[in-house]
């Protein structure tokens, strides 16, 4: 049986940069994507907007500041 594994929002956004050759604007668009729900389905990020912003808004910062420096 073939069983699907689901990403989590950072491990899809490191697998985008390799999709849009490392575009960091594109990188930065895809996060903010996620933050805000245009994006659904990772492993581990509530549904429900308050949660969602709540939970990422850390990590988000840390991202963004990674792909800035890179």
């Amino acid at each position: 049986m073939f069983q699907m594994t689901h990403l989590g929002w950072l491990e899809s956004i490191e697998l985008y940069k390799i999709a849009v050759n490392g575009n960091w604007m594109q990188e930065i668009q895809r996060a903010s994507d996620i933050y805000t729900g245009q994006v659904k389905g990772f492993k581990d990020v509530p549904e429900d907007e308050m949660l969602r912003k709540e939970m990422l808004r850390g990590e988000l910062k840390m991202k963004l500041f990674e792909i800035v420096s890179e």
